[in-house]
């Protein structure tokens, strides 16, 4: 039967296609499905496959990241790319990269099988020896182990025998896995090369001897699984392995097991990972996780501006978590859904912490990245300290062009019948705001500002024309001369005529 790959990252269209397969030839092809275009390339490494059908758009690797990638890892079959009708620019690319034909969606039965059926005349004129594609690279060695470790992790069975033949592995070989913590960042392909290549280093002489590794990235852990033969080997590796622990803090092994425990194993350092990440003092508590309220403390704290407070209940939740051990995917959730709980209750960090997105500043970054609670709550706190800083100086920074736009529109308009309701609806702010604002910045209620700006261009008048002073009043604001009066009193502690009296003389 002719091996087929069928790749693309909604399962509904993958089991459309294998049943078109399946109707028209059904003891034609053997069908494989991945979901993206990394594990096509891990499966071309590692099993025969004459005809991919690709997904252009896919999640982690594209269909044409995937046709580069194949070609770097030499494959020799056929690409058949699966792509919309407004992805014509995309589709000549993929013809570029290699790509044989290409099928439009909704994929039509007719079209589909006139592409098969041109497939299987080349197929037959050429008749490849089926293979996987050649591996010589770190890169491509990558690809190849990856695809065996996840199969050794999540399948038995048939996925084992053909695992031990294809990594000439037997019933003598025993197993010891060690693992480290990658935080949140799935098929980091330069991190796992790196991983692979210094396991490789440490370990050459044990893999002439009989030994073998299989090394990749599985549910945010690196992990490399060593089997070897004799007592003598594994204490050979020990001795590797306590080298490797000093260039790369935070690894954990499992103890020994049979090839066909490997998932024991795994568990195994999953629990030493997460005692490793809670490595701060924890405290007796019997509050149970997610400690909701001290969450809530957190948000408000962060809301608020106010850092200490937010210290306070940050460095009681590290204390606690780290006594009870949860699960630490669990507690990056839930602070990440306390940054954007911040976000939406505090819109005056949406612009600070945008830019702060994809730098050493950015909370969630940091939340998903951490190896350990100790650099969490080092890192979290210095970011949030700088978070609340930055919005204090950006809130500072927009209160005083609030005022200075408030300050114009007053002297602009104060002879009118000017309320605080008037002003703010010209900033498009709250009243209540404005009016702290006021208070804030110049040291006075909105009233008591408004009355000055009228008297202090009344005084100006009264030195500059000779208009009456209940004229003066008038275009100031004031229609009534005695609260003209009663206002130039309270402001400058003396009445209008007292003033013009003095000025004149001066």
């Amino acid at each position: 039967m002719i091996p087929v790959l069928i790749v693309d990252d909604e399962a509904a269209i993958r089991e459309s296609i294998a049943s078109m397969l399946l109707t028209r030839y059904p003891a034609t092809f053997a069908i494989e499905q991945a979901e993206n275009g990394q594990r096509a390339v891990e499966f071309a490494c590692s099993q025969p496959v004459s005809l991919i059908l690709a997904d252009i758009k896919m999640p982690v690797l594209t269909g044409l990241e995937m046709l580069e990638r194949l070609a770097e890892v030499g494959y020799e079959g056929e690409v058949i790319v699966v792509s919309g009708f407004d992805d014509y620019a995309l589709v000549r690319r993929a013809m570029k990269l290699g790509a044989s034909d290409y099928l439009l969606k909704p994929i039509v039965a007719d079209d589909f099988y006139l592409q098969i059926d041109g497939f299987l005349m080349r197929y037959r004129n050429r008749m490849p020896a089926a293979r996987p594609a050649a591996v010589s690279s770190p890169q491509q060695r990558s690809y190849r182990q990856q695809y065996a470790l996840e199969h050794l992790l999540r399948d038995s069975g048939r996925a084992l025998e053909n695992l031990m033949v294809d990594c000439h592995l037997n019933a003598g070989h025993r197993l010891v896995v060690c693992a480290l913590a990658t935080g949140s960042a799935p098929h980091n392909a330069l991190l796992r090369q790196a991983w692979q290549a210094e396991w490789e280093e440490a370990t050459a002489e044990l893999l002439k001897d009989g030994c073998v590794l299989i090394q990749g990235e599985w549910q945010r852990m690196m992990l490399t699984l060593f089997f070897y033969l004799t007592p003598e080997q594994l204490e050979a590796f020990r001795t590797a392995r306590r080298m490797q622990s000093r260039r790369c803090a935070g690894l954990v092994f499992s103890r020994p097991v049979a090839i066909g425990e490997a998932a024991q194993a795994l568990e195994e350092c999953r629990q030493l990972l997460t005692r490793r990440f809670y490595d701060l003092e924890g405290e007796d508590g019997p509050e149970q996780f997610p400690y909701a309220p001290l969450f809530s403390q957190m948000t408000d704290a962060m809301c608020r501006l106010d850092a200490g407070a937010f210290d306070a209940a940050f460095s009681l939740l590290m204390r606690r978590v780290c006594a009870q051990l949860p699960p630490p995917e669990q507690l990056r959730q839930l602070l990440c859904a306390m940054i954007y709980a911040v976000l939406q209750r505090n819109s005056a960090f949406i612009r600070v912490v945008g830019r702060m997105e994809l730098t050493q500043d950015d909370a969630v970054r940091c939340i998903q990245g951490a190896a350990s609670a100790r650099d969490l709550s080092r890192e979290l706190t210095r970011i949030v300290h700088l978070q609340i800083e930055k919005v204090t100086a950006q809130s500072a920074s927009r209160d005083e062009l609030h005022i200075e736009r408030a300050k114009q529109f007053i002297y602009q308009h104060h002879a009118q019948d000017l309320t605080l309701a008037a002003v703010a609806e010209h900033l498009a702010l709250n009243p209540n705001y404005v009016s702290t604002l006021f208070t804030k910045a110049c040291g006075i209620p909105y009233s008591h500002y408004l009355r000055r700006v009228r008297i202090e261009e009344a005084c100006r008048l009264i030195r500059e024309t000779n208009e009456k002073l209940y004229a003066i009043g008038e275009r100031v604001g004031y229609h009534d001369p005695a609260q003209f009066n009663r206002a130039f009193r309270e402001e400058m502690h003396c009445s209008p005529r007292e003033y013009k009296k003095a000025s004149s003389v001066h």
